[in-house]
């Protein structure tokens, strides 16, 4: 009996890296989620063009960087966890605003095909959904759809503090 368990047991640290979890820079990666996102990468950010920027920061961790534009404050997004939910759709947790009085937990589903991305749903903890099924809750708008850009990221900071957009996010 004691061997069978040692062999079961050999077996599982022997299981190959595949059938790991694996983490969230590893998911972005596979995902092609790193880099600078807007609805149109032509035009400055704006509330109806937000650019969002996702990098991976110097201790691992994997942050979104959400700039409205103009007169609004950068919005931080922690990527907290990430999972494959199939080969176009990834959920994943985040903290909006970490280590800030508006820090909250939302739990995300989004849709990510070849050079593009959507928030399908956008959950905050203790609340009601924001985003069902790619649409802001209680009206007909559907999140945007935004588009892998070639520029740089996300660099300047809004000149008015604590104004930010009120979107689902």
């Amino acid at each position: 009996m004691r061997i069978r368990a040692a062999i079961v047991f050999a077996l599982a640290l022997c299981a190959p890296a595949a059938a790991q979890e694996k983490s969230v820079a590893e998911l972005f990666e596979q995902f092609g989620l790193f880099g600078s996102w807007a609805a149109n990468c032509d035009r400055e950010p704006a509330v109806d063009n937000v650019r969002a920027t996702i990098s991976r920061q110097d201790a691992g961790n994997v942050v979104e960087d959400d700039d409205p534009g103009r007169g609004y404050q950068i919005n931080r997004y922690s990527i907290v966890k990430a999972k494959k939910v199939s080969d176009e759709q990834l959920s994943v947790e985040v903290v909006y605003r970490p280590n800030t009085k508006e820090e909250q937990r939302q739990e995300q589903v989004w849709l990510v095909r070849e050079g593009s991305w959507r928030t399908m749903m956008n959950k905050p903890k203790g609340e009601r959904a924001r985003v069902k099924n790619g649409i802001v809750v209680g009206t007909t708008i559907k999140t945007p759809t935004l588009r892998k850009c070639r520029d740089t990221p996300v660099r300047r900071q809004a000149s008015l503090r604590g104004r930010t957009r009120h979107s689902p996010g």
